[in-house]
C-alpha cells in the first residue's frame, strides 16, 4: 500500500458570501459542474445511478454524488476507467450570510509533476469561479 504524502494532496478554500442553503444546492448538482468547472468537464447528463460527463478533452466519465448535508459532505466519485478519482469537498456554515468550501484533491497514480501543479491551479480557478456564480445567484 503506497503512502500519500503532503507534496501529493491539495487543500483549495473559498469564502462565500451566500447562505448554507443557497451554497449546498449550488455545489451538489452535477448539472451546474459544467458552469463551475470548465477546466474539467464540458457536459453533464442524468443516468440511472450516476451521471455521464464529458471532459474538456472529449474523455468520458462517470460521476456519483456521495453527499451528507447535515455534515457539509460534497463528494463526486469520477470513473473514466482506472484510477477513480474522488474529490471530497466540505462545505461550512460560518453564519447566516456566509459559507466556507474546503476541497481536498489527492495526486492520482500516473500524473506527472507538471500535470499535477496545473490540475491544483485549475481547481483553485473553478473553485474562485463557482464563489462568484453561487454569490452572483444569491
Amino acid at each position: 500500500m503506497a503512502t500519500t504524502t503532503i507534496e501529493e494532496t491539495h487543500v483549495s478554500k473559498v469564502f462565500v458570501a451566500a447562505d448554507y442553503r443557497t451554497v449546498w444546492e449550488y455545489i451538489t448538482d452535477p448539472m451546474n459542474v459544467p458552469e463551475c468547472y470548465p477546466n474539467w468537464t464540458t457536459s453533464v447528463a442524468p443516468e440511472k445511478r450516476h451521471y455521464r460527463g464529458v471532459g474538456t478533452r472529449g474523455d468520458e466519465f462517470t460521476m456519483t454524488p456521495h453527499l451528507d448535508e447535515e455534515s457539509g459532505v460534497v463528494d463526486f466519485e469520477i470513473d473514466a476507467g482506472s484510477p477513480v478519482e474522488r474529490p471530497r469537498s466540505r462545505l461550512f456554515a460560518i453564519d447566516e450570510h456566509h459559507c466556507l468550501l474546503i476541497h481536498l484533491a489527492v495526486r492520482w497514480e500516473g500524473v506527472d509533476d507538471h500535470g499535477w501543479q496545473e490540475h491544483k491551479r485549475e481547481t483553485d480557478e473553478d473553485l474562485g469561479r463557482m464563489k462568484r456564480l453561487v454569490e452572483i445567484d444569491s
